[in-house]
C-alpha cells in the first residue's frame, strides 16, 4: 500500500525519466563502432586515369575488405516546460577511420572524417503516470550530415510492478535520404 501511494522518483537511467517543470536534464552516450566486410568486384569496370581517360586496367575479379572504425559521443538535452511537457535537442561527435585494403599489390586507400555528425529537437509528453501505468509520446528530427534527415514518432507505455515498470516501446521512423547514390567511398585519400 506504501509503494503504490507514494509519488515515484524517475532518475535519469530510468526509461521514463522526463524533467519536471522548469527543470534541465542530460545524459552522454558513449560509443565505439567497428564494421567490416570482404567484397570482390565481379563486373568489368574500366579504370580512369587522372586525365579523365580510360586504363587499360579492369576490376573484374578483385576485391579486398572494407573497415570502418569510429567513436562518437551524443548529448541529449531536456528542458521542462511543464511537468509533462519536456523539449529535447541532440547533439553527436563522431570520429571514423575508413580504409580499404586490398586483395592485390595496391595500397590501402584510408580516410580520416571527424566533427558534429548530428544535431536534432523535439519534444515530450507524459500523458499518464498514475500507481499503475506510465506513458509518454515523442516526437523529434534529427539531421545526420551527408546522409539523411530523420523524423521519428515514439510511443513508451509500462505497467508499474513494485519498485520495477514492465514496458514496452514503438518507434515510427522516417528516413529522408540526401541524393539518390549510397554505398562506401573513399575521397580525399592519404
Amino acid at each position: 500500500k506504501v509503494v503504490n501511494k507514494m509519488k515515484r522518483k524517475y532518475f535519469l537511467a530510468h526509461p521514463f525519466y522526463q524533467p519536471l517543470e522548469g527543470m534541465f536534464g542530460a545524459h552522454t552516450d558513449l560509443s565505439y563502432n567497428t564494421n567490416s566486410y570482404d567484397f570482390t568486384i565481379n563486373q568489368t569496370v574500366p579504370v580512369f586515369d587522372s586525365l579523365g581517360g580510360t586504363a587499360d586496367l579492369y576490376w573484374n575479379g578483385h576485391g579486398g575488405k572494407w573497415d570502418m572504425s569510429g567513436f562518437s559521443i551524443k548529448e541529449d538535452f531536456s528542458y521542462g516546460i511543464t511537468d509533462r511537457i519536456a523539449l529535447m535537442a541532440m547533439l553527436q561527435y563522431d570520429s571514423n577511420e575508413y580504409k580499404f585494403e586490398w586483395d592485390d599489390e595496391s595500397p590501402d586507400d584510408k580516410m580520416d572524417d571527424s566533427g558534429l555528425n548530428l544535431i536534432g529537437f523535439g519534444g515530450q509528453w507524459r500523458f499518464v503516470d498514475n500507481e499503475k501505468w506510465i506513458g509518454t509520446a515523442s516526437a523529434y528530427f534529427q539531421h545526420q550530415k551527408d546522409i539523411a534527415n530523420n523524423f521519428v514518432l515514439e510511443l513508451k507505455g509500462g505497467y508499474k510492478v513494485s519498485s520495477s515498470t514492465i514496458y514496452g516501446l514503438a518507434r515510427g521512423w522516417y528516413v529522408d535520404l540526401e541524393g539518390n547514390s549510397y554505398g562506401n567511398g573513399i575521397s580525399g585519400i592519404n
